[in-house]
């Protein structure tokens, strides 16, 4: 059985290989999504060679949109906003003068917020604190101390 100093040292020299980071840089606190700029497919290419190795049976707990979107997501959202623009502008003038709150609902509404991603961080921590539970669970929430375990 691999300690989870051995694990933590895979889990970088995979990361390192596929994002082309040097190991130096990458540690637990190092964000999957934001410092390596992970989105899309670029997430399937890094956790599956992980997983290869170290299977995490239950992603349950793991919603992707909460950390990224999907490729080619943003362009037609950014289409789709724009032609969404000017009738949400009209009908806000139209409503504005009887219901103010009603207006500002209607023109901060955004479409298809289920495809949007937004932008919580996701730490390398978190892939190894789910490795070692054998389930997804973010190190956050964990009673684990993963510094002290990689010593």
């Amino acid at each position: 059985m691999n300690s989870t100093k051995q694990i933590y040292l895979d889990i970088l020299k995979i990361i390192s290989e596929v994002r082309g980071e040097p190991i130096e840089k990458l540690s637990l606190e190092t964000t999957i999504n934001t410092d390596l700029g992970v989105y899309g497919d670029d997430w399937d290419d890094l956790i599956l060679p992980i997983m290869g190795k170290y299977p995490i049976t239950d992603f349950s707990d793991f919603v992707f949109l909460d950390h990224m979107s999907g490729e080619g997501y943003q362009a037609p959202l950014f289409i789709a906003d724009l032609f969404m623009f000017i009738p949400k502008l009209i009908v806000t003038i139209i409503v504005f003068p009887f219901n103010r709150v009603l207006s500002k609902n209607i023109f901060q509404y955004t479409p298809y917020k289920e495809v949007r991603s937004k932008s919580n961080p996701l730490y390398i921590a978190d892939i190894l604190n789910s490795i070692i539970k054998g389930k997804w669970e973010y190190a956050k929430d964990s009673e684990l101390d993963l510094g002290a375990l990689i010593l």
